[in-house]
C-alpha cells in the first residue's frame, strides 16, 4: 500500500541556513509519526511545507499520490500550534462553519460537533464564545475542527500544549483511536513521555537535520545498548572519570545514569566502584527511554564542526 504522505530529501533555507535539511520519510495508514526537536529544528517548518503554506526549496512531497491541492486538503486534518480560533464565535458556530468550510452538508456538521461536544464534556458551553473559554477548552474546540471532516490525515503541531494531565491523556486516547480506525498521524511535540507511548516512528531532528530516525523498535535497537543506572555512595567520582562512560546524568532519586562508549565493559566500572570502597545500592543494565536518546543525539542545539560537516548536501548542489 502507497504511503498517504510522502517526504524524499527535503530542503528550505531562511538566509541560507537550512531550516529543513534533506528530511525524507513516509507516513502510512494506521501509523503515528512523531517529529522531535528544539524549538527550531524544523518540525513546524516541515509542516507547513507539507501543507502548502510555505514552499520548499527543493525535494518532494506527495499527500495521496499527488501535490497538495483544495480538494486534497478536504482529506487532512491539521491542529495548528498557535491556536486558529475566531475568539468572538460561539463555539457551535465555529465548529459548523469549519465543518461546512471542509464540504460537510450542515446537518452532518452539526450532529457530529454537537457528538464531539458531548464527548469533551463541553456540551454546555456550545453557546459559549471561544474567548470565553479556557486554554486548555479552546484546545479541545480546535482539535474537534480538527477532526469534525474524518480526515484520513492527521497533522498535529503541538496538540498537548496548554492541556493539564486529565486532558491529555483525553487527546492521547482520542489520537490513538484515530490511528487505530486506519488514519495517517503526524504530530511534533516536546512531550517526550507520550511520544514514546504512542509513536510508531520516530524522527529527531536538530538545526534541520533527521540525526535520528526509524521506528521505536529500530531506534532502541541503535541507541539501546551500553546503558547503566547505578546508585550509592562515593560512586560519583568513579563515575565521572571512568573512561568506559561517555555521558552521565543525575535522576530525581539520586541514581546516575550512564551511557558507555564502545567499549560496553560495566565490569570494569563495578570493579572500580568496589576497589574505591563505594556503596554501591543499585547497579543495573538498563534500556534507554526517548528522553536518553534525545539528550543523546540532540542535546544541546548548536552544532559542533564536526556535526555540521553531517548536514546532507542538496541534490542541486
Amino acid at each position: 500500500m502507497a504511503p498517504i504522505l510522502k517526504i524524499r530529501d527535503l530542503w528550505k533555507k531562511y538566509d541560507g541556513v537550512p531550516a529543513v535539511a534533506g528530511i525524507g520519510f513516509d507516513v502510512s495508514a494506521g501509523s503515528m509519526v512523531g517529529l522531535l526537536g528544539h524549538n527550531g529544528a524544523g518540525k513546524t517548518t516541515t509542516i507547513r511545507i507539507v501543507l502548502d503554506i510555505i514552499q520548499a526549496d527543493s525535494g518532494e512531497v506527495s499527500v495521496f499520490g499527488k501535490t497538495v491541492d483544495d480538494k486534497t486538503r478536504n482529506r487532512i486534518g491539521y491542529l495548528p500550534e498557535e491556536r486558529g480560533l475566531y475568539a468572538h464565535m460561539a463555539v457551535l458556530d465555529f465548529l459548523l462553519f469549519m465543518g461546512v468550510l471542509r464540504g460537510m452538508p450542515m446537518g452532518n456538521a452539526k450532529k457530529v460537533a454537537v457528538e464531539w461536544l458531548e464527548r469533551l464534556e463541553l456540551g454546555d458551553r456550545r453557546a459559549s464564545l471561544i474567548n470565553e473559554l479556557s486554554k486548555g477548552n479552546q484546545q479541545k474546540v480546535q482539535l474537534i475542527a480538527t477532526l469534525i471532516h474524518d480526515p484520513e490525515l492527521m497533522i498535529l503541531d503541538e496538540p498537548f500544549s496548554g492541556l493539564d494531565p486529565v486532558n491529555r491523556h483525553t487527546f492521547e486516547k482520542i489520537v490513538v483511536e484515530m490511528r487505530n480506525k486506519g488514519k495517517a498521524v503526524i504530530f511534533s511535540t516536546h512531550v517526550l513521555e507520550q511520544a514514546e507511548r504512542l509513536l510508531d516512528e520516530v524522527i529527531m531532528l536538530r538545526k534541520g537535520v533527521a540525526v535520528v530516525q526509524g521506528t521505536m523498535e529500530q531506534v532502541r535497537g541503535e541507541f539501546g545498548r551500553g546503558w547503566l543506572e547505578v546508585r550509592g555512595s562515593g560512586i560519583d567520582k568513579v563515575l565521572s572519570t571512568h573512561p568506559s562512560i561517555v555521558k552521565s546524568r543525575v535522576l530525581n532519586d539520586g541514581t546516575i545514569r550512564c551511557h558507555l562508549g564502545a567499549e560496553l565493559d560495566p565490569q570494569s566500572i563495578l570493579r572500580a566502584l568496589v576497589d574505591s570502597g563505594a556503596v554501591i545500592e543499585r547497579f543495573d543494565r538498563v534500556e534507554p527511554s526517548l528522553n536518553d536518546i534525545f539528550l543523546e543525539r540532540v542535546g544541546g542545539i548548536a552544532m559542533d564542526s564536526e556535526e555540521a560537516d553531517m548536514i546532507p548536501r542538496e541534490a542541486s548542489a
